[in-house]
C-alpha cells in the first residue's frame, strides 16, 4: 500500500492543476480583449473608408470633369501632331 498516493499530494496536485486552469483562462481573457480591440479598429478604419472614399470607388463629380478635360485636351494635342500645319509650301 506504499504505492498509493496520499491525501496531501493528491491536493497538491489538484491545487497545481487549479492554478494551471486560472492561468490560461486569464490568457484566454487576454486574447479575447485583444480580438475586441482589434474589431474596433477594424471597423474604425472602415469607417474612415467610407468618409474618404475606398480605394477603387467612383469618382466625384469633380474628378469626372478634370478627367474629361485632360481627355479634350489629349484629342486636340493628338489631332495637331497627325495634321501639323501647312505653312503653304
Amino acid at each position: 500500500m506504499g504505492a498509493e498516493p496520499s491525501i496531501r499530494e493528491l491536493l497538491a496536485e489538484v491545487k497545481t492543476a487549479q492554478r494551471s486552469l486560472e492561468k490560461r483562462h486569464l490568457r484566454v481573457d487576454e486574447i479575447d480583449e485583444i480580438k475586441d480591440s482589434v474589431g474596433e479598429v477594424r471597423d474604425s478604419v472602415n469607417d474612415l473608408y467610407k468618409r474618404i472614399g475606398r480605394p477603387g470607388a467612383e469618382y466625384s463629380a469633380d474628378d469626372r470633369d478634370l478627367e474629361r478635360k485632360d481627355a479634350i485636351t489629349m484629342c486636340r494635342e493628338r489631332y495637331r501632331w497627325q495634321h501639323p500645319k501647312n505653312e503653304g509650301r
